[in-house]
């Protein structure tokens, strides 16, 4: 079993326990229970970290700076600048599919596809376990007083993974509180 923290609130979920200090290798064989159905590719995109970057374009055969701004967009995610795939929007709606995702051969990157795409299977008996993973491996910095402020705010309502916890990530009590009284701004 494994505890799910939400509010101070414990739930408990029969799984295999997914941690911040997880192996890669690990998290992507989860990710790898993606059964290429494009359900999340068809309401959202991934996140592309710069390690995906120059792989991504020399798989579309375009320098860089060509695919970044073809599919690209920028995107903030506690307090950090990232990547994210561009959408295709239906009139009236705030989500949209991939750029990536055609109707009839489905993922076009799927071989080259960005870290967050591998690891966040939906699909996964392990899913939200490995979007935390990817959030606190990929994009929380615990040293950004910002995005410990922005994280504390995620976990009033929602759950992490051992190792997610403030108290973790801000070992040092005073200064984990003078970071939520803003006390700590940089």
């Amino acid at each position: 079993m494994v505890e799910l923290k939400v509010n101070n609130n414990s739930r408990f979920v029969d799984a295999h326990i997914i941690t911040k200090e997880t192996p890669q290798k690990v998290v992507e064989k989860y990710g790898q229970e993606c059964t290429k159905c494009h359900q999340c590719c068809k309401v959202d995109s991934g996140l592309v970290l710069e390690d995906d970057l120059q792989r991504l374009a020399d798989h579309m055969n375009l320098p860089r700076d060509e695919f970044e701004e073809q599919f690209l967009v920028s995107h903030e995610k506690f307090n950090k600048k990232v990547w994210k795939l561009k959408q295709i929007k239906e009139p009236g709606k705030p989500f949209g599919r991939c750029v990536f995702l055609d109707d009839e051969k489905g993922c076009m990157v799927h071989e080259k596809k960005p870290l967050h795409c591998k690891v966040t299977s939906p699909k996964s008996k392990f899913g939200e376990q490995l979007s935390l993973w990817f959030v606190l491996n990929h994009l929380l910095d615990p040293h950004d007083p910002e995005a410990v402020r922005q994280w504390a705010s995620y976990l009033k309502s929602h759950p992490t993974i051992p190792g997610g916890e403030l108290h973790q990530l801000v070992p040092n009590k005073e200064k984990r509180e003078n970071i939520l009284s803003y006390k700590i701004f940089r």
